[in-house]
């Protein structure tokens, strides 16, 4: 019995653990392509401003910032007026992008392991003012639509999974010992 109370233990150990750790991040290597593959590739394209730069949250590869963007033009995706992408917080040796306050910009952007919006240094992301050429490239636009902005509904959804597995693991704990304890009466 001990020793499952210590397998579990140990179990959670890790489970926990591996949430918790800061993981190394990796030289950022592109495939490239054309304008045509860049946009199959994508989820969601759109022009935009970005109204806010927003806080981080952890991946399983570093962490990834909040860039909020009040949406021009889309080709490609369920686009709102206003969205909200991530992006690694780096430089291009992470694959981060870095998005500037206040400034416009053609993003390519695909849908992340939690559902939300991602994008990084290898999609294509250009400043609007050296787009120009590709935007004429990328076909008909789609229809912009007129609500909030798009949150990500699985955000977090990870993390609440592990804090109920941590909690279920504990309380699974708790009745085995409580039975050990019953038992040796």
């Amino acid at each position: 019995m001990r020793k499952i109370l210590v397998a579990l233990f140990v179990l959670f150990i890790i489970t926990t653990g591996i949430n918790l750790t800061d993981n190394e991040v990796y030289a950022c290597s592109c495939v490239g392509g054309s304008i045509t593959e860049k946009l199959e590739r994508s989820d969601a394209v759109f022009t935009g401003r970005v109204i806010e730069v927003g806080g981080t949250k952890n991946s399983n590869i570093g962490k990834l910032r909040k860039y909020t963007f009040e949406v021009n033009n889309a080709w490609k995706g369920q686009i709102t007026k206003n969205i909200s992408i991530y992006s690694y917080d780096g430089d291009g040796a992470s694959c981060g992008y870095k998005f500037k306050s206040n400034e416009s910009y053609l993003v390519y952007s695909y849908l992340g392991n939690d559902g939300a919006l991602e994008t990084n240094f290898c999609t294509g992301n250009t400043e609007y003012q050296k787009a120009k050429s590709e935007l004429g490239l990328l076909g008909q636009e789609i229809e912009v639509e007129n609500n909030t902005t798009i949150e990500n509904e699985k955000e977090g959804s990870i993390r609440t999974y592990m804090y109920i597995s941590g909690a279920l693991l504990v309380l699974v704990l708790i009745l085995l010992f409580y039975r050990q304890v019953k038992s040796r009466r």
